[in-house]
């Protein structure tokens, strides 16, 4: 336990000190005695009316503060003392001498070794619990001041080892959507908010292309590669959107330059739908969006076009070709967005600003929701105006329903009900109370039918 400094000098002394306002010698020493002895009264009278007008009583004082600072620390540190009894120890001399430098110094070193006790000990429990990303955060937050640091550090390295494992046997599993959140997750833990951010120093994209890898080769692209960029369309669409390309050797043995069209499309549109139901889903409440993009192989990219309702096909560009034409689209889809924001500024001046930005904003989530998690009208509009969504007004979201007449909402049960039923095992009669629980995917009951009646 800290020392304890005897009171040096008695009640009577330090009053004569206040009141003959002395520049005493030894008015540092008596008024950290008389702080130290809980005489706080005293010990503010001391400091007000000497030590602050002397700079070498004040420097003396500093000193026998830092030393007593120095003791307390080290003791918290080791556990000699616990939270309370630190802050009780310090709470002494901070309202004796508040403003002092000493004081600031040792209530910011306090502070910050009692949070750091509280990262490590929280780190314990997450790696107990085999939580490797959240125990990986969390020693990071240990302080260098904290005994425990070089523990903490090399602890980092262990969790995050054990995290790509994890990445890992969940991938084996094929466990993707799994450890897509579970990536996700670390990236919140460690404050990244987007892929290929600055902040990312350890590389978190590497696991969503890891897991991208692993992905395509249960598809069939064989030696696969992966590589994300930002999507072309975000002038458009103003949002965050990412692209992940797929290099391979070759698809189910055979180079891609000897398939037909139609097999790479069927082999494509088997991981885009692999892609919305891990990426997509994973990613959907979280600020970003991560698609498949193009597949590349023997210097050739290949960009396949799917949609419902429209005829597939696949454009092959060269290695040359591609940037040029990725150039060309992105500054289209650049002006297109100013376009759109000009042409919402006209009709606000010629039909009364009865459609805004916000409305076309509003729309486009939609549109995406729909069109990529095969959402239905009624979970789409909750989603839009949900403050845990998009916190749209419900003006906005309604005219986003109203146009969006493309959408084939039976489309989107039957894609739904799939799930279910092939990747969950449900019973068609549980897949169609989950289509329009309202609880659950809110479609409508001529909806769910007729997905219940082409399920295969």
């Amino acid at each position: 336990m800290k020392r304890k400094i005897a009171l040096a000098i008695g009640t009577s002394l330090l009053c004569i000190a206040i009141l003959t306002g002395c520049n005493s010698s030894v008015a540092a020493e008596d008024a950290f005695s008389a702080a130290n002895s809980g005489d706080t009264e005293n010990a503010q009278k001391l400091y007000t009316n000497i030590i602050d007008n002397s700079s070498e009583q004040k420097e003396q004082l500093n000193k026998l503060l830092s030393a007593e600072f120095e003791q307390l620390l080290d003791n918290y540190n080791h556990e000699e003392l616990t939270d309370d009894q630190a802050k009780e120890e310090f709470k002494k001399y901070s309202e004796a001498f508040e403003g002092i430098e000493s004081v600031e110094t040792a209530r910011e070193n306090l502070k910050e070794l009692i949070d750091s006790k509280k990262s490590f000990k929280s780190a314990k429990e997450s790696e107990a619990e085999e939580n490797y990303g959240r125990a990986y955060a969390e020693y990071r937050h240990v302080s260098a001041l904290d005994i425990n640091y070089d523990e903490a550090q090399k602890q980092m390295d262990v969790c995050l080892s054990a995290f790509e494992s994890e990445i890992l046997r969940l991938c084996e599993e094929q466990a993707y959507y799994k450890a897509i959140s579970n990536t996700i997750d670390l990236m919140e833990e460690l404050g990244i908010s987007m892929p290929m951010s600055d902040d990312d120093t350890l590389g978190i994209d590497d696991c969503f292309l890891f897991i991208a890898k692993q992905m395509a080769e249960s598809c069939g692209f064989e030696n696969a590669q992966a590589s994300m960029q930002e999507n072309i369309a975000n002038g458009r669409f103003h949002d965050h959107f990412y692209d992940i390309n797929i290099g391979c050797d070759s698809l189910n043995g055979t180079s891609l330059e000897r398939i037909s069209n139609k097999k790479i499309i069927d082999s494509y549109a088997q991981l885009d739908s692999l892609f919305n139901d891990t990426f997509m889903t994973a990613c959907v409440f979280k600020g970003f969006y991560i698609t498949l993009g193009d597949i590349h192989s023997n210097g050739k990219w290949y960009d396949v076009f799917i949609c419902d309702g429209m005829e597939s096909d696949v454009t092959v560009r060269s290695d040359a070709e591609r940037g040029p034409f990725n150039a060309t689209m992105k500054s289209k889809f650049d002006n297109w967005g100013k376009s759109s924001n000009n042409s919402t500024k006209n009709n606000e001046s010629t039909s009364g600003g009865n459609v805004t930005q916000e409305y076309l904003n509003a729309l486009n989530r939609g549109l995406s929701y729909a069109q990529n998690l095969h959402m239905s009208k009624k979970a789409v509009y909750d989603q839009l105006t949900s403050s845990y969504g998009e916190g749209f007004p419900a003006d906005a979201a309604q005219y986003a329903i109203d146009n969006m007449t493309g959408v084939d909402w039976n489309a989107n049960a039957l894609e739904k009900a799939k799930q279910y039923y092939y990747n969950m095992s449900m019973s068609k009669s549980a897949v169609y109370d989950q289509l329009t629980s309202e609880y659950g995917e809110q479609f409508t009951a001529s909806q769910a039918q007729y997905a219940i009646d082409h399920l295969d």
